[in-house]
């Protein structure tokens, strides 16, 4: 059980990082389009919600796919098309590109995102679902309070060029942290055939 623990301990870190990188991203995406991109708000606005939108109609099938082939490498997948799209964006200047890049985003995101939760949950010893559920709200609320002005912070230093990238840096801190958690999975799908 301390394996299963050490194991939720890392995925939290995990979500601390990529609900960090994506938070910051998601707070000032319309001021970047504006001062950067040199976009209306409302467009710069209007784009971001391309993830909101494949994140909705992906969000479906991105469980099926974590019931299938192991929610460990669903996020990993996820993980790692988030961290492509970053990097991609941060050379992208065109409003359209990167509406593009959103949509195909916005699935990895549920990918990681819907898979994340449950698989937090089959780790939680019997009687602590609840303790588990108020670590994750817990560790993706401290993201959602740090990572604005962290961000903001930076961006003041370096400007608005390289929101990106900050971006890009704690979703691959998350890959590795999602490295060190151990999945299950396998070992269900011997019991189940057995």
């Amino acid at each position: 059980s301390a394996i299963q623990n050490k194991s939720a301990l890392f995925l939290l870190l995990a979500i601390l990082s990529w609900f960090t990188g994506f938070n910051g991203i998601e707070t000032f995406f319309t001021r970047y389009g504006e001062v950067y991109l040199g976009v209306k708000v409302s467009a710069a606005a209007f784009s971001f919600a391309f993830i909101s939108l494949a994140f909705l109609i992906f969000a479906i099938p991105a469980g099926f796919i974590g019931t299938k082939i192991g929610k460990k490498r669903s996020i990993l997948i996820g993980i790692f098309g988030i961290m492509i799209g970053f990097i991609v964006l941060f050379f992208l200047k065109d409003l359209l590109y990167i509406r593009i890049v959103f949509l195909v985003m916005g699935c990895f995101w549920a990918l990681v995102n819907i898979n994340s939760y449950p698989f937090l949950a089959e780790m939680a010893p019997i009687g602590f679902i609840g303790t588990y559920t108020g670590l994750y709200y817990l560790f993706s609320s401290i993201a959602n309070i740090v990572s604005p002005p962290l961000l903001g912070a930076i961006m003041d230093l370096i400007g608005f060029k390289f929101m990106f990238l900050y971006g890009c840096f704690f979703i691959t801190v998350s890959f590795f942290m999602m490295l060190k958690v151990k999945d299950n999975h396998k070992t269900i799908e011997k019991n189940s055939n057995a």
